[in-house]
């Protein structure tokens, strides 16, 4: 991937980083609730 589709991509990757990191907080509070 060149650099200038990296800069294009970048917000929906962040968006997509944000959306997983959202995901694994879920399952991470899921498992501490659990213990």
């Amino acid at each position: 991937m060149t650099v200038a589709a990296y800069e294009m991509q970048k917000p929906d990757i962040a968006k997509r980083l944000a959306r997983i990191e959202g995901q694994v907080r879920g399952i991470a509070r899921m498992v501490e609730d659990d213990r």
